[in-house]
């Protein structure tokens, strides 16, 4: 059994040693930790070459020459994974000593319950942190609103709600879910969607993480409340733009994602990925009413206004 944790890093010397450490400290030792450098131009580069000499047993470094940004950075790790399991790992974390250990148990209880030749994924919560390790909220799922109708396959075509820091999943899932598109966005997105429909999941109560939030990743753990809204409203000129290209990429990933596994979809999937893909063919009255009859929605009433609003705008797309 061979277990690999791939963490992409970029310019990350600020609190990179704080999360190798955590890693290289973890209760499960049988591990190797690759990262991958996205062509840093600050220390980062030092810092993974001291570290991968000081652990050549433990640690694989490869300095990147070119920069693709955090996605195909990941992509191209995934693509020189061989292991039996994978984690992936940011670079501003800190993880929980038993992070690894929880996990890979929770795998061994999906395997004896569902087999190992089925796409198997752990993910878990997260305890929210400030800059300077200060404890903003104990659970990441609470503090963004994630509920159990977030994991729906409809609400996830709208929006993500794993964070690729928790993951876990095994090689049968590494190989059907890649090559990930490239238009697909994020590929943690792509593989709890491929998990989701194609095999099983298991979501880990408690946390696993303290996931840094800081101005590079607000974006991961924002509250969407009315407050934000307002905010957003007022100071974000590209907030409606923002939105609408998050359409256009649920629509892409929606339908990448039904032309390539159509055959291995129920027929309620494929009734569901059908509807999804038609939405922006539609008036807005009836895109409204197949939004709600679905459950194709965003997670908060706040979001939902938006996502409208620029899905109305946006207009009916031309069919030819």
């Amino acid at each position: 059994m061979t277990l690999e944790v791939l963490m992409a890093t970029y310019n990350g010397q600020r609190f990179i040693e704080r999360q190798l450490d955590s890693i290289l400290t973890q209760s499960w030792t049988d591990f190797r930790l690759i990262i991958g450098d996205d062509a840093s131009t600050d220390k980062t580069p030092d810092i993974l070459s001291d570290y991968a000499k000081k652990f050549p047993d433990k640690i694989s470094y490869i300095p990147y020459e070119d920069n693709v940004g955090a996605n195909a950075n990941f992509a191209r790790l995934l693509e020189v994974s061989d292991a039996d399991y994978i984690m992936l790992a940011d670079q501003d974390d800190i993880w929980l000593p038993d992070k690894i250990a929880d996990s890979m148990h929770a795998m061994q209880e999906l395997e004896k319950e569902f087999g190992k030749d089925l796409p198997l994924l752990v993910t878990s919560d997260l305890t929210v942190i400030d800059e300077n390790e200060n404890q903003l909220h104990a659970s990441w799922k609470k503090y963004v609103g994630i509920s159990q109708k977030s994991y729906s396959l409809p609400h996830l075509l709208i929006r993500h709600a794993f964070l690729g820091c928790t993951l876990l999943f095994n090689k049968e899932l590494l190989i059907l879910a890649t090559p990930i598109p490239l238009e697909a966005g994020m590929h943690d997105y792509w593989l709890t969607l491929v998990a989701t429909v194609l095999g099983k999941i298991k979501s880990l109560d408690h946390s696993t993480i303290l996931y840094r939030l800081h101005k590079r990743n607000v974006v991961g753990a924002r509250q969407y409340n009315f407050s934000w809204l307002m905010d957003e409203w007022r100071h974000n000129p590209e907030l409606i733009e923002n939105f609408q290209q998050r359409i256009l990429k649920a629509y892409a990933r929606a339908f990448l994602f039904y032309r390539r596994y159509k055959n291995s979809l129920s027929s309620e999937e494929e009734k569901i990925f059908e509807n999804f893909i038609q939405l922006k063919y539609l008036p807005f009255h009836k895109e409204l009413w197949n939004r709600l009859k679905f459950g194709f929605c965003e997670q908060t009433f706040s979001q939902n206004l938006i996502l409208l609003y620029a899905s109305k705008k946006m207009g009916v797309f031309p069919t030819k």
